[in-house]
């Protein structure tokens, strides 16, 4: 995309390998405090082998840890994960609505159950924010919680429902960029016939 001339910049968080990675590191932008996260800052500098920009979230008591990236060293899910997602989708939902930094997108692009929440957030109007697509990695990982992490995520009650990120009792933020982004894609066309 880069190549025909589109500007397109990659979001993620800022896990410690990935700010080792970057080239021509800065910080962008302190983030005021986001659903109670505060020291947190955006990173921007280069993918290495493309020069692509890319932002990282800097958030070390959200992303520095021992451990995966989604799991601690004894294999048990991070309990703070939906904290932890919902903080980077309120990031890229910010800089989405020119908000955070002096660009904005046409498109915004979210990634996966991670980033489910973003289409979520935007403004409900169309004409005032970005078109919203969703890809759908695997969908076997959905990023469901518990319904009571809603306040603490800073999305509205009104959202669980049926209709919205309901999912079997839980909070879905797979459903939510399946249901809140205008456009859904997945991995490959083999990948969408077998979820279909």
């Amino acid at each position: 995309l880069r190549q025909d001339g589109i500007d397109v910049r990659i979001l993620m968080p800022g896990y410690p390998e990935a700010i080792g990675q970057l080239v021509n590191p800065r910080i962008e932008a302190h983030l005021a405090p986001i659903l109670g996260v505060c020291n947190a800052a955006l990173i921007s500098g280069q993918l290495p082998d493309s020069g692509v920009p890319v932002w990282l979230v800097h958030s070390p008591s959200l992303f520095s840890r021992a451990g995966g990236l989604y799991q601690n060293s004894a294999g048990q899910d991070w309990p703070d994960n939906g904290l932890r997602f919902a903080f980077l989708a309120h990031v890229a939902a910010e800089i989405a609505m020119g908000r955070l930094i002096s660009w904005q997108p046409d498109i915004v692009h979210a990634n996966d159950w991670h980033a489910g929440l973003v289409p979520l957030l935007l403004p409900a109007e169309k004409s005032a924010r970005p078109a919203t697509v969703f890809t759908i990695h695997n969908l076997a990982f959905q990023g469901n919680f518990s319904p009571d992490i809603l306040p603490s995520i800073g999305v509205p009650e009104r959202f669980f429902a049926s209709d919205g990120i309901e999912f079997y009792g839980q909070a879905s933020y797979l459903k939510a960029g399946i249901r809140y982004s205008d456009k859904i894609t997945t991995v490959s066309p083999t990948y969408a016939r077998e979820i279909l």
